[in-house]
């Protein structure tokens, strides 16, 4: 697994990007983890599984087993980016993180 992290809001679509487990511990609610109201990846497309305990260091990442899901991430990006009002002006060679740069870099201006 390796950061950042790109965690889909389901109930929004909106897609954040994590630097640290610490920034995700501050952003997300643990109820909302518990819930499943999120779906997440590395920064390769690797799906990780998000759990909530009970202890101050209460957020715990997992890599899931199977392939990496690379491309479905990039068209939640771009889906992402035109619900938002913006083109994301994907090329084919793009990584993950580039094209959410890109892309949150039209969307706040």
């Amino acid at each position: 697994m390796k950061f950042p992290i790109f965690v889909l809001a389901k109930d929004c679509g909106e897609i954040l990007q994590f630097e640290s487990l610490g920034a995700m511990q501050r952003e997300l609610e643990a109820i909302d983890v518990e819930n499943g109201e999120y779906e997440a990846w590395d920064k390769t497309g690797t799906p990780v599984k998000l759990t909530a305990g009970s202890s101050r260091d209460w957020l715990r990442i997992v890599p899931k087993s199977g392939p990496s899901e690379f491309a479905r991430v990039k068209e939640l990006l771009c889906a992402y980016a035109r619900r938002e009002g913006v083109e994301p002006g994907i090329s084919a060679s793009e990584d993950l993180v580039s094209l959410y740069k890109n892309i949150i870099g039209r969307i706040r201006p």
